[in-house]
């Protein structure tokens, strides 16, 4: 994977350290050591959107929020939209990429 800052996750799976879930008012960590094949399930779902980059700020009430961590302290911060039906991760105030995916909302639903 090229590191572009474009990519919706910007480390290979490899770099991933832990992974948090909000969902439904909740906050539920998983660790790399316990939760790998749930992490590597979602971090597939993600990686595997197609996204666009897009001028402008994405504002949306997310049905959910994803914070990958990565080993060097890194963090994608990957939101949802109200429908949980379309993901993105804000590049900076001018720009964010993202995409149609309505797989995640299912494996994080079934996971609770």
């Amino acid at each position: 994977m090229n590191n572009s800052k474009q990519n919706i996750v910007t480390n290979d799976f490899n770099q991933v350290s832990s992974m948090e879930i909000i969902y439904n008012n909740s906050k539920t960590t998983y660790s790399i050591d316990k939760d790998k094949d749930f992490i590597k399930k979602v971090y597939d779902s993600i990686l595997n959107t197609k996204v666009t980059v897009n001028k402008g700020s994405q504002e949306s009430d997310p049905q959910f929020t994803i914070n990958l961590v990565y080993k060097s302290g890194d963090k994608n911060v990957i939101e949802s939209t109200e429908t949980g039906e379309f993901i993105f991760r804000v590049l900076d105030n001018k720009s964010w990429v993202g995409g149609n995916n309505t797989d995640l909302i299912k494996i994080i639903k079934n996971k609770r």
